[in-house]
């Protein structure tokens, strides 16, 4: 696997200290997140959560741009944990604002946790042999090959096998969620498409909100949007 820093400066001026293969869109997604949440008379939030976070572009987009206090960081792959407190460090962000956990499920963020922002661009893809079978093919067409160090790095980034990771967050999430919070969360299609994930998360007492088109996105998935939810 290959762990090289390859610097990402967000529009905010804070540098990530970005390591090839974190990327699941957030470099360029984050975008959309800052404008949904710039629409929000609530702002700035005391303390957010970035789930699934990667290298943390979307939580310190917040933090840059003064759209919240204090980010925390959440991500089962220690490597990209690690890249969010290099750029705390880096970028002379005090240990005050920022706060990290490598986890592989919500219910595992101590109990004393209360967010009123969350943040999230999951893995979405739910049928991973059916996917890895079509990449395949798709890898063969233009002479490339999928090789196995390939497939770790997708089945991280993009797969949610089941939909247990989609199930796991909306079973757990709302315990850490103060009275009014918020949540905005990136999905491939909107709930005429995807009806399942406003299901899962009304089933567990969250709001649904509505739902925000992606510019960032229109090329490569125009159906995708973030949806927003929030705790009564």
């Amino acid at each position: 696997m290959n762990y090289d820093v390859q610097p990402f400066e967000l529009d905010s001026g804070i540098v990530l200290s970005n390591i090839r293969n974190l990327d699941g869109g957030g470099s360029t997604h984050y975008k959309d997140f800052l404008n949904v949440v710039n629409q929000s008379s609530k702002a700035p939030y005391n303390k957010a959560l970035e789930w699934c976070a990667g290298p943390g572009f979307i939580g310190y987009s917040m933090l840059g741009h003064n759209l919240c206090k204090h980010v925390v960081f959440m991500d089962k792959h220690k490597p990209a944990i690690d890249s969010c407190i290099a750029t705390a460090e880096q970028n002379g962000i005090s240990s005050n604002k920022v706060t990290t956990y490598v986890v592989d499920s919500i219910s595992s963020i101590p109990d004393s946790e209360k967010f009123d922002l969350v943040l999230g661009n999951p893995p979405h893809v739910w049928d991973s042999d059916q996917f890895i079978k079509g990449l395949r093919l798709e890898w063969e067409e233009r002479g490339d090959i999928l090789r196995q160090e390939n497939i770790d790095v997708i089945e991280r980034l993009l797969l949610d096998h089941g939909q247990q990771i989609h199930i796991e967050f909306f079973n757990n999430i709302s315990k850490y969620l103060l009275p009014g919070a918020d949540l905005f969360i990136s999905e491939p299609g909107g709930f005429s498409e995807m009806p399942e994930i406003v299901n899962y998360a009304r089933a567990n007492g969250l709001i649904y909100v509505g739902e925000f088109p992606m510019p960032t996105m229109q090329r490569a998935c125009p159906t995708a949007v973030i949806y927003h939810f929030k705790k009564n």
